[in-house]
């Protein structure tokens, strides 16, 4: 097992003293920082896999602080703290590179499980993965800028991430170079979500395909039914970061 360190970043000294004592008393070995400048110094010097940044910074925001992380350390877990998660929606999360988000005021008890089993998730890393190995995903989705964030979040995670702008390429795509897994959008012009799956399923049975929908309406649901129906597991759009991470995780087993 690694040591198990954890970075806290907040301007609020009692914030950062309470889950200091908090974070002690779980056993874990605690960094502190008020801003981002002091956060990225102590990662020059520190190898720590566990993160809690308020979003509130005043020098850098935590959305920036996070995005810079990220770069120098993809594979990194970090949580948000803020008093306003009202106002930011998943997809903000998501693009910065957050795992998830706590909202203030804090809960001691919810940040210390939410360490617990981030480490354990740290530590299954070094294990071999007791199935088939995810190396290669393909992207199919005609929002270019969901494409390239998605790309960007699982090229950080080590995986070789091909991209389509709709079914039809995305089929032509695939059956040039085959991919361990697919995700596709059900909603795109030309070539829809359910029929790509099937088209796919068809040609190659045992891929593993993830359908995603911003959702809401019930023609999406509809979709996304028939894509469970085809074998498709599916997420509605916006997710975070963890989540689409989790399922990929679960087509390894």
């Amino acid at each position: 097992m690694n040591e198990q360190k954890i970075l806290v970043v907040d301007d609020e000294a009692p914030i950062r003293d309470v889950l200091e004592m908090a974070f002690t008393r779980a056993g874990y070995t605690i960094f502190l920082a008020a801003n981002g400048e002091q956060a990225l110094e102590i990662l020059r010097q520190e190898s720590i896999p566990l993160m809690f940044i308020d979003l509130g910074l005043e020098t850098m925001t935590g959305f920036d602080l996070c995005e810079r992380i990220r770069k120098d350390h993809p594979e990194a877990i970090i949580y948000a703290l803020t008093g306003y998660a009202a106002l930011f929606g998943p997809q903000e999360f998501l693009e910065a590179g957050f795992d998830d988000c706590f909202a203030k005021p804090i809960n001691t008890q919810a940040l210390c499980e939410a360490a617990r089993d981030s480490f354990e998730k740290i530590d299954q890393r070094t294990d071999p993965p007791p199935g088939k190995v995810i190396e290669k995903i393909l992207i199919i989705d005609d929002d270019e800028q969901f494409r390239k964030m998605l790309r960007r979040i699982l090229e950080q995670e080590g995986y070789k991430v091909l991209e389509a702008s709709d079914g039809l390429e995305g089929i032509e795509l695939f059956s040039a170079m085959p991919a361990d897994l697919v995700i596709t959008d059900i909603v795109m012009p030309g070539k829809e979500g359910v029929e790509t799956i099937l088209e796919i399923k068809e040609a190659y049975p045992q891929v593993d395909v993830i359908a995603v929908s911003g959702g809401g309406w019930q023609a999406f649901e509809i979709d996304l039914y028939m894509a469970k129906k085809l074998g498709a597991r599916t997420l509605k759009k916006p997710f975070l970061r963890k989540e689409i991470l989790k399922m990929i995780e679960e087509s390894q087993h």
